[in-house]
């Protein structure tokens, strides 16, 4: 995953083992990029307010942690983490989503933007070596989904219909990004994806 994980940092907050419950300031209304990093390989659940975020197995050997958008009003709120090792939470603004612009490829969720016009797009679910994870992939239990599309200086979530990419045996779904957006790709923590434009419309 790529995208600068130093841009525009709003807030950052450690915790360890067990359920937490953290205060936050205010953040500026508009999509914001949770960011979730594991000491080890662990899971770890962060819960509030229009946020539900499972970040799993994101341990410092694998050099990323994962991202989920999170839409906010500007007023001050809570979340809930329950964590088996020590967590760090940072919250950025969108400039530190992942830039596509041709094709992109990342483990586990997300957050991706896209500034190009209206196009056609492709989302690819790798195969597993492990026979063991590939077969939970392949169950649709840790699927690659698409969701969320919001441009990046909306002030409101808007919920689109989700994509499952391994729906009905396949690995990979098509779908359409409209103008200038950010979208989020969810997927379980061991699960490799490829994002790819195939047609500007």
């Amino acid at each position: 995953m790529t995208g600068d994980r130093s841009a525009a940092l709003l807030h950052e907050v450690r915790g360890g083992p067990g359920k937490q419950k953290v205060e936050l300031p205010p953040l500026p209304a508009g999509p914001v990029l949770l960011e979730g990093r594991l000491a080890e390989d662990e899971s770890c659940t962060v819960k509030g307010e229009g946020l539900f975020c499972g970040f799993g197995q994101v341990s410092p050997e694998k050099g990323v942690a994962e991202r989920a958008l999170w839409c906010t009003d500007g007023e001050p709120k809570t979340v809930k983490v329950k964590a088996k090792t020590e967590w760090t939470l940072r919250f950025h603004g969108p400039e530190a989503a992942t830039p596509l612009t041709d094709s992109v490829t990342g483990v586990g969720t997300d957050v991706l933007v896209y500034n190009g016009p209206a196009a056609d797009a492709a989302v690819v679910s790798h195969e597993h070596p492990d026979a063991f994870l590939e077969k939970l992939i392949a169950d649709g239990l840790n699927n690659a989904q698409v969701d969320l599309f919001l441009p990046p200086d909306a002030t409101h979530k808007k919920q689109w219909d989700v994509l499952s990419v391994r729906s009905a045996g396949k690995r990979d779904a098509l779908f359409t990004l409209p103008e200038r957006c950010l979208f989020q790709l969810s997927a379980g923590p061991w699960c490799e994806w490829t994002v790819t434009l195939v047609g500007r419309r």
